[in-house]
């Protein structure tokens, strides 16, 4: 369930920073808004696993915490450039 939350997560995350740029429609989002999205989700999992379990709890760091992050964010990016594929051919 760790692992599922972590995924929410890293969606989440990606999906905020989206939001902040207020870009509408969502497709027309620029590549760089893309990559700092798709990277905010690893840079909060190693943030998380670093700080939070290995300094403050002192306990080992999982590198599953940090993929699943990581791949949460990359899902909402893989769906944001699916649709702005479409959108484009479609018009």
């Amino acid at each position: 369930m760790d692992l599922l939350y972590h995924f929410i997560g890293g969606f989440l995350i990606a999906l905020i920073i989206v939001w902040l740029t207020r870009v509408k429609p969502l497709w027309k989002l620029s590549d760089k808004t893309v990559i700092i999205a798709g990277f905010s989700g690893l840079a909060a999992g190693l943030l998380k696993e670093v700080v939070i379990d290995w300094f403050i709890r002192g306990t080992a760091m999982e590198l599953a915490d940090v993929t699943l992050t990581w791949s949460g964010s990359f899902a909402l990016i893989f769906l944001l450039l699916i649709i702005r594929t479409f959108k484009t051919e479609i018009r």
